[in-house]
């Protein structure tokens, strides 16, 4: 039987699990972030869902919840699941796919090789170009070499953001002041390309307004939403 319940399952490490040599996302702080991330998914599930988490979580947090006249979901520490009902990850991964296919009726997602491919910069660059207004872009660099060649023949007032093929935007971008990198500049480049096989180079542009846009693939436009965002300059 299949019923019509969501286990819901936020794996917040999955952009950096893309990466083809994922090194960072091995680190016991990092681990321990997106291990207590997962605790989260409670907060999007109906009391007939189930919840993945990856942390013990206090009978006292969930508790408080229900005070709070939310609905607390089952929960399931990883890797169980309940077979009955149908995964809805974050995001697609390797983990992702393996609990899925345990379901009695395992939810349809794109193969991992074109989730790879649409959440990696580059793509987004690609894209950008492709769709974009003209404004001033960016480059695809697949070494260190590459990244100081073009800081030295380009200019940018505001400077440079270095973003990892993959990997969320606080973990994956790094701020560069002008043509020359830092000691700390180069430990990012280094790092970044130790794990993934490109980065992107884009000019830093002075903010205005942060939209976030959320839709369904394929596209249905009764669900798209666009909302502002509110972020720092760093």
């Amino acid at each position: 039987m299949v019923d019509r319940s969501t286990t819901h399952y936020l794996n917040s490490d999955f952009d950096l699990s893309l990466r083809p040599r994922p090194k960072q996302a091995e680190q016991p702080k990092l681990v321990r972030q997106v291990h207590e991330l997962s605790i989260q998914g409670i907060l999007g599930a109906s009391e007939a869902d189930s919840v993945i988490v990856r942390a013990d979580v206090p009978a006292e947090f969930l508790e408080h919840l229900e005070l709070c006249g939310a609905h607390v979901p089952t929960l399931l520490s990883h890797p169980q699941i309940d077979p009955a009902k149908q995964l809805r990850p974050f995001g697609w991964n390797a983990d992702a796919e393996v609990l899925n296919a345990r379901h009695r009726q395992p939810a349809k997602h794109p193969g991992l090789a074109v989730v790879r491919r649409v959440n990696s910069r580059s793509f987004a660059l690609g894209l950008e170009r492709e769709v974009g207004d003209g404004a001033p872009s960016g480059a695809v660099v697949d070494s260190l070499e590459e990244l100081e060649a073009f800081l030295s023949g380009t200019s940018s007032t505001a400077g440079w953001v270095v973003k990892a093929e993959h990997g969320n935007a606080g973990l994956a971008n790094r701020r560069i002041a002008g043509a020359h990198l830092s000691a700390a500049d180069l430990r990012f480049v280094e790092d970044r390309l130790a794990e993934d096989d490109r980065l992107v180079v884009e000019p830093w542009f002075a903010r205005e307004r942060d939209w976030c846009v959320v839709f369904d693939a394929p596209f249905d436009p009764d669900t798209l939403r666009v909302h502002e965002t509110l972020c720092t300059a760093d």
